[in-house]
């Protein structure tokens, strides 16, 4: 027997349960892709943390002298005396490399880079 697809009384459309169910999931899917994850939130922090370093990293070079290759410590960028009074953390727990100057700082957790741009 065909499923009639117009209600005789109410002229209200009758779906399929299957239709229901298709349209469901395409739009669970769509809320999931516009929604920012746990780990795209990490990344911003992460990347937010990585520009404090880079800035910390340019005032110590220019207050200093430093040339591009030049690496500073992390006693030279972090302290109560210094600009930036505690190390950054990466939220993933990711650990930080400060690198050279005229390099970017970068962390090994995969995603979480400086130059990732965010919406």
């Amino acid at each position: 027997m065909r499923t009639k697809l117009w209600h005789s009384r109410t002229a209200i459309p009758r779906l399929h349960p299957a239709i229901v169910m298709v349209c469901a999931a395409v739009w669970l899917a769509l809320l999931a892709a516009c929604n920012p994850s746990e780990d795209d939130s990490q990344a911003r922090q992460c990347v937010q943390s990585l520009k404090v370093i880079e800035s910390a990293k340019m005032v110590w070079a220019l207050y200093h002298h430093k040339a591009s290759g030049d690496a500073p410590t992390d006693a030279d960028l972090f302290g109560p005396d210094k600009e930036v009074k505690e190390k950054p953390q990466c939220p993933a727990g990711g650990a930080y490399r400060l690198g050279q100057v005229g390099e970017k700082p970068v962390c090994n957790v995969p995603g979480h880079v400086i130059d990732r741009m965010f919406k």
